[in-house]
C-alpha cells in the first residue's frame, strides 16, 4: 500500500510537470504559425518561417518574466519540435521508387561509406572531447545531410 502510494505520487508530479509546460509549448507553436502565415501571406524571400519564429521568440523573451512558468514550456518545446521538424523535412523529398532502380551493390557501397563516416565522426568527437549528446548530434546530421 505504502509503494502504491509514492508511484501515485511520482505521477501526479510527473503529470503536474507535464501540464506546466502546455501553455509554454503552446506559445511556441503560435509563434511558428504566425511565422508560416507571415511567410505565406507577402512571399519575401528573407522572411523565412525559421527566421521569423527566431526573431519573435527573442522579442517575446524580453518580454517574458525568468520566473514565469510559461518560459518552462518555451524552453522544452525545441525539444518536442526539433525531431519531428527535421524528420519531416527529410520526409518530404523522399522518393522511394528510385530506390528499386539501384544497383544492390551500389547501396551496400552507400550504407559502408555511412556506417565509416558515422565512425569516424564519433571518434572526432570523442578525441575533441565533446559531450556525448552534442557528439551525436553533430554525427548524425552530417551523416546523413552531409558537410
Amino acid at each position: 500500500m505504502v509503494r502504491m502510494g509514492l508511484l501515485s505520487r511520482r505521477l501526479m508530479t510527473y503529470l503536474s510537470n507535464i501540464l506546466k509546460k502546455i501553455p509554454g509549448v503552446v506559445l511556441a507553436v503560435f509563434v511558428g504559425l504566425v511565422a508560416v502565415i507571415i511567410h505565406q501571406t507577402f512571399s519575401i524571400s528573407f522572411l523565412d518561417p525559421v527566421f521569423l519564429s527566431l526573431c519573435f521568440g527573442i522579442l517575446l523573451k524580453l518580454f517574458i518574466n525568468p520566473k514565469n512558468e510559461i518560459l518552462a514550456g518555451v524552453e522544452k518545446a525545441p525539444s518536442y519540435f526539433i525531431p519531428i521538424g527535421v524528420l519531416l523535412y527529410g520526409a518530404l523529398d523522399l522518393d522511394f521508387q528510385k530506390i528499386f532502380y539501384l544497383k544492390i551493390d551500389f547501396i551496400f557501397i552507400i550504407l559502408f561509406v555511412f556506417i565509416v563516416f558515422i565512425l569516424i565522426s564519433l571518434g572526432l568527437c570523442t578525441l575533441l572531447g565533446l559531450k556525448e549528446k552534442i557528439g551525436y548530434l553533430l554525427t548524425s546530421g552530417t551523416s546523413i545531410c552531409g558537410v
